[in-house]
């Protein structure tokens, strides 16, 4: 019987204050207990690596509904750096008594503000970014009025460095990687395991990922204001969908 409910993924799995989402309204009709843990732009990697770093959590949630989003999603400086800053960084690390070094928690060494979530979505928002997306932006990561325009000229530099430099096929599998950890993980707690696709040109071979169920949204235009990309309106044809797939059965849970 689903109890407690967890919404993880990027931006598509955030809780809106105005629109809402349709997974709460499910949860709400009936009588579930539900959190959301969205991070907006975040990588498969960042996004479990986060997750799986508090091990109650696997035995919090009997249910996890997991956004699956960009597989060219990464981890970049927001600001700019220097080689001998990243030498210096690299020799630190590795001159660590090797009992100081904590692997799971490496991404979470550096403030969120200094590191910027990478996508080539992100980068092309970011190259038209207008003043609504500069004060997204500000809002979300605490930037300032002042700060903004500095943050987004450096992380624009940096993810075009970043894609120049990263085999695309090194950070699609790294990220596919991390995924099959999270699948792996619930198998291992016994946690049920629904990955939500809100991408419509994104496939994945089910073959890959045996037993796990997966939920298809269907497209909506993003042109709004909400912080998971859907108004309450695209919220309630997707709870109307999603009942209907366990009405027929398509999903179990």
């Amino acid at each position: 019987m689903l109890k407690n409910l967890l919404v993880l993924g990027d931006s598509y799995s955030k809780l809106d204050a105005n629109h809402s989402h349709w997974a709460t309204m499910w949860a709400n009709i009936n009588n579930i207990n539900i959190d959301h843990m969205g991070h907006s732009g975040g990588s498969h990697v960042y996004i479990v690596n986060k997750f799986l770093q508090t091990e109650s959590l696997l035995e919090k949630y009997d249910t996890i509904f997991y956004t699956v989003t960009d597989f060219l999603s990464l981890d970049l400086q927001a600001n700019e750096i220097s080689t001998q800053e990243s030498t210096d960084t690299i020799r630190s690390f590795y001159n660590a008594p090797t009992n100081t070094i904590d692997i799971g928690k490496i991404l979470e060494d550096m403030p969120i503000k200094d590191k910027v979530h990478s996508s080539p979505w992100i980068l092309k928002r970011l190259k038209n970014a207008n003043q609504q997306i500069k004060d997204w932006y500000s809002m979300t990561f605490g930037y300032s009025e002042q700060d903004i325009e500095k943050v987004i000229k450096s992380s624009i530099k940096n993810m075009e460095t970043g894609y120049n430099i990263v085999l695309t096929q090194w950070i699609s599998r790294a990220n596919l990687f991390a995924l099959e950890t999270l699948i792996l993980k619930c198998k291992e707690k016994n946690v049920k395991l629904l990955l939500v696709m809100p991408w419509q040109n994104m496939f994945l071979d089910t073959a890959m990922f045996n037993d796990t169920q997966i939920f298809k949204c269907p497209q909506f235009s993003m042109e709004n204001n909400s912080e998971n990309h859907y108004t309450k309106n695209d919220h309630k044809q997707l709870l109307r969908k999603f009942i209907k797939d366990l009405e027929n059965k398509e999903i179990i849970l």
